[in-house]
């Protein structure tokens, strides 16, 4: 299960099909708030399908990134910020890895870490 690392803590995810929010003030849960001062409401959930884990905005947010990781040699735009969007444009999740970094706007960065 993929945990996310801020501040050197480590933040489990929850394996059920719905999936854990990120986010400054999350309606569902289970959610992680532990965010900087930019990061949306609801920024990014994680979830897991089958064996992979994956992430997504929820077309709101303040644009997340997903970093370099062991594995994987670029970086890769989850959800660009509201003024770089293509209007209409649905942005699909991308899978996420052991060693990636989720960037939540400019503040917060998570690693994920898959046991």
């Amino acid at each position: 299960m993929p945990t996310t690392a801020s501040t050197c803590k480590s933040i489990p995810v929850t394996r059920d099909p719905r999936g854990t929010v990120i986010g400054s003030l999350p309606k569902t849960s289970p959610s992680i708030t532990d965010v900087g001062a930019d990061a949306s409401r609801e920024h990014l959930r994680i979830w897991l399908e089958g064996e992979h884990w994956y992430a997504q905005g929820p077309w709101i947010a303040n644009g997340t990134v997903l970093g370099i990781g062991c594995r994987r040699r670029t970086i890769v735009v989850i959800e660009p910020p509201r003024d770089q969007r293509e209007p209409g444009k649905i942005y699909p999740p991308v899978e996420i890895e052991n060693s990636d970094r989720l960037h939540l706007g400019l503040y917060t960065t998570f690693l994920v870490i898959v046991d």
